[in-house]
């Protein structure tokens, strides 16, 4: 079910390349992906199980409203309930924990590198911009509609699926008032990347 995210430390490492940073987007968000459906799955079985009690009596249920018939087979469903309950905590502890050190790993890889960005799922839109006015200091926001972009990584965040990048001189000195680029690596509902990196 769970992808392993890093080697022994004594293994010897590849080389950090943009293609590395996007799977390791890839990988978080699938397994974050798994223990949300995981959540979801335990939550409805609880949910159906209660409910087919509720309506043995709206008002105040006790086990001589229960059709003998159906007693044994609510008895398993409440344990699925139970064991889905106890899965899905478990599978989301184990996730954040990996995805957690994962994104310290490549933060240590990543931080300050200098990459270009080329847009691949346009429908999508990857790019978000975050403007600050340097008079007001207000802040605002809008999508970004160009098809490659250059600077250097700030932040990488696996759980908002995003990379925060620097935009380079060249940007800063045309658009001062932009500070920064959100990168949304990975399209959420095909868990496909969205833009290519290259490292430069």
């Amino acid at each position: 079910m769970f992808k392993r995210f890093w080697q022994s430390k004594k293994a010897s490492l590849p080389p950090v390349t943009g293609q590395m940073l996007v799977s390791d987007f890839q990988s978080a968000m699938t397994n974050l992906t798994t223990a949300a459906t995981a959540n979801y799955s335990a939550k409805r079985s609880e949910e159906e199980t209660l409910q087919t009690i509720e309506s043995a009596n709206p008002e105040y249920v006790t086990t001589r409203d229960i059709d003998p018939a159906i007693q044994e087979a609510l008895v398993r469903s409440s344990m699925n309930a139970h064991m889905q309950k106890v899965q899905a905590e478990q599978i989301n502890s184990l996730t954040e924990h990996q995805v957690a050190q994962m994104e310290e790993e490549d933060k240590q890889k990543y931080l300050g590198k200098k990459i270009q960005i080329q847009v691949i799922d346009k429908d999508f839109k990857p790019l978000e911009s975050f403007w600050q006015d340097k008079n007001t200091g207000e802040i605002r926001q809008g999508q970004l509609k160009s098809s490659t972009i250059k600077g250097t990584i700030e932040d990488v965040a696996f759980r908002k699926n995003t990379l925060v990048i620097k935009p380079n001189l060249k940007s800063r000195l045309i658009l001062p008032d932009r500070k920064f680029i959100f990168v949304y690596v990975i399209n959420p509902d095909t868990l496909v990347p969205a833009v290519q990196i290259n490292l430069i």
